[in-house]
């Protein structure tokens, strides 16, 4: 609970906590350029007389909150997760009683849900972050297109059916990316990850063999 508590804080604190010092500063710099990218386009919206250029500014103010709000939850699950995961390995000592996920299931789920596969292998950080890129992505196609069927000016509905199109060609490229990972993942769930360098001299009929094994 105390990760939680600190990235509630600070953003990141909780990873840096967990000694996820990488992950740490991940969370503080998206948090940090998220909230300042939300005041400004606040701020633009503000100060601005034109009724389409404020349809733009607060459309992505309310996407980049919505983002913001998102990776907020994704930093305290996470900083949750990883002190669970770091009291598993240093304590409990149940590495062997992990389960082989399946690559078939593991794969549909990912078609279900947005990240459930990655959860399903037990990549918790990575199904947070699919699931928050392609909701994002969702959301930010559907924005685009409304913004697009309610705009009058033929150079704003071209923009804006860009902006909507690029958005669900990169949807559509996570869900690929998505189902791929996850079935990768699980195939490789049983693969010996660490790296071991051995270096034997066994005597055989007073001759000597030489044997160089390497493990990745």
């Amino acid at each position: 609970m105390g990760a939680v508590l600190r990235s509630v804080v600070v953003p990141g604190w909780g990873q840096f906590y967990n000694h996820r010092y990488i992950k740490s500063l991940a969370f503080l710099g998206g948090e940090a350029g998220l909230l300042a990218s939300t005041l400004v386009y606040h701020d633009n919206y503000l100060n601005s007389y034109d009724k389409s250029s404020q349809d733009f500014y607060i459309a992505n103010r309310n996407l980049l909150g919505g983002y913001l709000a998102g990776t907020v939850v994704i930093c305290l699950l996470d900083a949750y997760w990883d002190a669970q995961e770091y009291n598993r390995e240093h304590f409990a000592g149940n590495a062997a009683n992990k389960k082989i996920p399946s690559p078939k299931g593991a794969m549909i789920r990912s078609i279900i849900v947005p990240g459930w596969g990655q959860f399903y292998n037990g990549k918790r950080f990575k199904a947070m972050l699919i699931c928050g890129i392609q909701v994002g992505t969702l959301a930010r196609s559907v924005v685009y297109n409304q913004l697009y069927q309610n705009s009058t000016i033929d150079e704003d509905k071209e923009f804006y059916l860009n902006l909507r199109n690029q958005s669900t060609w990169f949807l559509a490229g996570s869900v690929i990316y998505s189902m791929l990972d996850a079935f990768v993942d699980a195939q490789l769930s049983t693969f010996d990850e660490s790296p071991i360098l051995s270096f034997d001299i066994n005597p055989i009929n007073t001759a000597r063999s030489v044997r160089v094994s390497f493990r990745f």
